[in-house]
């Protein structure tokens, strides 16, 4: 019997090193991946919090400034109705959300008072709340004095 040699070269077996360094490199990857989408989630979440701050602050601002054209008006209202009667000592005016074309309702509270020594002056004091919400709201508080028109001035 022949023996035919095999003139290929037999691979030795991997070493255990190598078999060991392909997955802590894969392992590595995982990990970095996973640090890459947890940094971008944080990220989100800043990025969303931050537009839903300015989402607030530009309704504060909004609600704010409402509340000082109520309060306007509401002055206003009132020395028109106090030129028309003058007994009239104040109230609490609704202006509803289609009133103002607007998404909420507001409240305007007058309140007329006279001035002590003064016979023909009154005290106008307007709080106007927007929107007509008992804790999320923004408030303006306003005050003038207004001459009597009826009333002779010696």
């Amino acid at each position: 019997m022949t023996h035919i040699a095999n003139n290929r070269k037999r691979r030795p077996p991997r070493s255990l090193p190598n078999a060991e360094r392909r997955p802590s490199r894969c392992g590595a990857i995982l990990i970095i991946i996973m640090v890459c989408f947890t940094l971008a989630a944080a990220m989100f979440v800043v990025l969303a919090r931050l537009a839903l701050t300015a989402r607030e602050a530009a309704d504060t601002q909004q609600w704010s400034l409402q509340a000082q054209w109520l309060a306007e008006a509401g002055l206003e209202r009132a020395a028109v109705r106090l030129a028309g009667q003058p007994t009239y000592t104040g109230e609490t005016w609704t202006i509803t959300a289609s009133e103002l074309a607007a998404k909420n309702a507001g409240v305007v509270r007058i309140r007329i008072e006279k001035v002590a020594g003064r016979a023909a002056q009154h005290r106008v004091t307007v709080e106007a709340d927007y929107p007509d919400d008992p804790v999320h709201r923004s408030r303006c508080t306003k005050q003038t004095v207004l001459e009597d028109r009826y009333e002779k001035q010696s």
